[in-house]
């Protein structure tokens, strides 16, 4: 279940696999780990009660797909303007962007609370208390085992990836999430 939710492309995915192509070793290594923290933590509000929260607070729903629609466009529209560089150096980037990046691209994203609200919550309802405990410790390994394995495999890979290829991924990865806050947007109106 965990990884069921946590591959399909989205924003937390196409942070990595850009990440991957284009950061260094260490500033790679911070921001996987950035990502992992920031999806379990995500993972466990939702999972404890996130939705209890919003059912309370029904103005909080259009005000976060008003803001994760306005981070969508910002992030693809980055994406979309990069280009791979063409020589083979790295991007470097300051730890703090990187780990506010990370927290932008999990928190700002109304898609994943909404879906981590519904599958997760729905799941905390019908598990029994030990039940819940393997759960989530399940949800946290698949989280962990996802995300690390994606930035190796795009890592080993980059290289033989050629620029203009990576600059495909870059367009593809900023269209998708543009269209993701298309989606959001008309979801709202």
């Amino acid at each position: 279940m965990g990884l069921a939710y946590v591959a399909p492309i989205g924003m937390q995915n196409m942070y990595v696999i850009n990440s991957s192509i284009n950061f260094d070793r260490k500033n790679l290594i911070i921001t996987v780990f950035s990502i992992i923290a920031n999806d379990i933590s995500l993972a466990l509000v939702c999972f404890l009660g996130f939705g209890y929260l919003l059912s309370m607070s029904p103005q909080i729903q259009p005000i976060m797909t008003v803001i994760g629609f306005i981070a969508l466009v910002i992030i693809s529209f980055n994406i979309w303007r990069s280009t791979p560089s063409e020589s083979n150096d790295v991007i470097e980037m300051k730890p703090l962007k990187i780990i506010l990046a990370a927290i932008v691209v999990t928190w700002l994203n109304p898609q994943a609370i909404l879906d981590g609200t519904i599958i997760l919550g729905s799941m905390h309802a019908t598990l029994n208390y030990s039940d819940r405990i393997y759960f989530i410790l399940g949800f946290i390994s698949a989280s962990t085992i996802w995300f690390s394995s994606l930035s190796l495999l795009i890592r080993k890979t980059s290289n033989y990836m050629s620029k203009k290829f990576q600059l495909i991924i870059n367009k593809v990865s900023a269209i998708i999430l543009f269209l993701f806050g298309l989606r959001l947007i008309m979801s709202l109106l």
